[in-house]
């Protein structure tokens, strides 16, 4: 679990590294850089209310930017109604959903950055796909704990190959 308040100082590492400057918003968005709107989101955000959000900011905005834990993609309704908006953003805007994924272990976080939601959505496939051939015989086990193997193949994609790792030490 990592609170929304550590997901926006990460979100500002991952900025510098980035070379980029939004500006912090008060209400509504997180941030705005040259008319993205970036959200950030904590493991406990209100999914549901979430989604209105990002299709919101994506009818509105010229881009938008999600930045999120693993652990908010955990189960199987929350990937399909992802799978959604990131289809309707993709129709009715016709924009794609930037998302930099975040995963944790005791000493780092590490951001993995999709340039759509999309790409996220068939490596977060591919990863469980690969999970399930290679435990084949553990099947109904597999199928059981789909909620854990979603925010597996979530980190496991993240820390396999991140883009940026922090120190836990520098967030706080």
């Amino acid at each position: 679990m990592i609170e929304e308040d550590t997901v926006i100082k990460i979100a500002e590492r991952f900025f510098e590294r980035e070379k980029i400057k939004p500006i912090r918003q008060k209400t509504g968005v997180d941030f705005i850089f040259q008319g993205k709107a970036i959200d950030v989101k904590g493991s406990d955000s209100k999914f549901n209310y979430a989604l209105s959000q990002f299709l919101d900011y994506t009818l509105k905005y010229a881009g938008l930017m999600l930045i999120f834990p693993t652990d908010f993609l955990s189960s199987p309704s929350r990937l399909f109604k992802f799978h959604l908006l990131c289809n309707l953003a993709s129709s009715l805007a016709h924009k794609s959903m930037e998302v930099v994924l975040v995963s944790e272990d005791d000493k780092f976080y590490y951001l993995k950055k999709f340039s759509s939601g999309h790409i996220l959505l068939n490596d977060i496939t591919y990863q469980i796909a690969y999970h399930i051939v290679d435990e084949k015989r553990r099947m109904k086990e597999i199928l059981e704990n789909l909620n854990s193997n979603i925010q597996k193949a979530c980190s496991e994609i993240v820390e396999d190959t991140p883009d940026m790792i922090i120190p836990k030490s520098f967030v706080k």
